[in-house]
This record gives structure tokens, sequence and C-alpha cells, in this order.
């Protein structure tokens, strides 16, 4: 990441956790209510839109197969990851950490 510029990769990982909380079946995983603020998306239909673009662009290079396992791969990581933190962190509060 460049000094002054936005992070693609942090983008990308709000844009997949709001992803997550609006079309992923309960029970959420992770539930990240600013997601979808910081997506840089406007709302749903949008961050559909982006989504689908990129998505098709990786199909485009590789193949539908591949980017269709890698959307699902790519939502689960950092859904995941974030639930993990959260855990971790009400457990440190838990245990007196401040």
């Amino acid at each position: 990441m460049e000094q002054g510029q936005r992070s693609e990769s942090a983008i990308g990982c709000a844009m997949l956790r709001a992803a997550h909380l609006l079309w992923d079946d309960p029970p959420k995983i992770f539930e990240d209510p600013f997601a979808m603020r910081l997506s840089g998306c406007e709302n749903e239909a949008a961050l559909r839109t982006e989504l689908d673009r990129r998505g098709a662009e990786l199909a485009r290079r590789t193949s539908a197969e591949v980017a269709l396992a890698f959307r699902r791969y790519s939502t689960a990581m950092p859904v995941m990851r974030s639930r993990y933190i959260e855990d971790e962190v009400e457990q440190a509060i838990g245990r007196g950490l401040s």
C-alpha cells in the first residue's frame, strides 16, 4: 500500500464481509455493521455489481469454476479471521486485559 492511497485489499475484505452479512444464510459467522460503508459501495446493488465484475474478470482470465471457487474461499477467509480475532479479544478482556 502506498502512502495516501486506499488499500485495495482492505476494501476487498470489507466487500466480502458485507456480502456475508447480506447474502449468506444464518447463522452468520461474523456480523460487521460497518462493512458496507468501508467497502466503498453505496448499496447492496452496487456491491453485487462490483463483486460480479471482479468475478467475471477472474473467470475471463482463468475459468468459471476457478472464479466460483475463489469467491467462496475468499469470502470465507476474512469472515473466519474476523470471527477468530473478535473471540480472542473478548477472551482477553474476560481475563482482565484492558
